[in-house]
């Protein structure tokens, strides 16, 4: 019961959010500015016939993952990037942080220590998959911080993190006195949008796109070229929402972690 009410609230907060953007989007790239009506976009009149496909462009293990998660939904999965990985040295550790599940499958079977810290419970679940006794600070980077400095650990701790990292983790635990190293072991390498994904940027009616990080964002604004597409962007957080699109209505979940995503893209839906 409380899990219906709870779903009834979140789509009732999306769609008051959907009705309060502003009356026209007057940019570009969309071929078809929505206009409203006293000064509210006229988004219902679309969302509820449509029932909006999702385009997903996480890398791809991740992206079937979301996918899982959202259920029965037209979707098309056009990853914009995918790992690499690096070689890094381990330095000893008591702990290692994790800020992706990405870094965690970087690693393979290397373990460079048993307890992980990890920035939100999805981390946390893959990194316990891994043999890790894995803390979630469910939040994002400041949470983290916060978390692992209000434990009193007092390292040596290891950031294992891909070359495009935000929060400055390290850095800031160390300035606070807690010892912490970091350790780059993987990049993300850029990949253009599949043909079915332009296809479906090129049909008129809005596409749901989830946008889990900033890089991701700016990847997606490079790619998007003039689609005839209404975009609407699920952001994870504000940091993610400022670098989307200029051209596409964004919401924010909240929380910054897949369940809330999940909430968030699927309220759209039904707003």
């Amino acid at each position: 019961m409380q899990e219906r009410s709870a779903a009834r609230t979140t789509a009732a907060a999306v769609s008051s959010q959907l009705l309060s953007m502003p009356k026209k989007v007057s940019v570009p790239v969309i071929a078809r500015p929505l206009r409203g009506i006293g000064g509210r976009c006229n988004l219902p009149v679309m969302f509820p016939q449509c029932r909006a496909p999702i385009l997903l462009t996480r890398p791809a293990a991740q992206s079937a993952a979301f996918l899982r998660m959202l259920g029965d939904v037209p979707a098309v999965i056009s990853p914009l990037t995918e790992p690499v990985v690096l070689s890094a040295h381990l330095p000893d550790a008591a702990a290692v942080i994790f800020t992706s599940g990405t870094a965690i499958a970087a690693l393979g079977n290397v373990r460079p220590a048993r307890r992980a810290w990890c920035v939100g419970d999805r981390t946390a679940e893959l990194a316990r998959e891994a043999g890790y006794e894995a803390r979630s600070a469910a939040g994002n980077a400041d949470d983290l911080v916060a978390a692992i400095l209000a434990s009193g650990d007092s390292g040596p701790l290891l950031h294992v993190r891909g070359r495009a990292s935000h929060g400055n983790v390290a850095q800031r635990l160390s300035d606070a006195g807690c010892t912490t190293h970091e350790a780059v072991v993987y990049d993300m390498r850029p990949v253009p949008l599949s043909q079915a994904a332009r296809d479906l940027l090129q049909q008129a009616g809005p596409v749901i796109v989830p946008l889990f990080s900033p890089a991701g964002a700016v990847r997606l604004a490079k790619e998007l070229g003039a689609p005839l597409a209404s975009l609407y962007l699920a952001c994870l957080s504000g940091a993610v929402a400022q670098r989307a699109p200029a051209a596409a209505q964004t919401l924010i979940a909240a929380r910054p972690d897949a369940a809330a995503m999940r909430d968030l893209v699927l309220a759209m839906r039904k707003a």
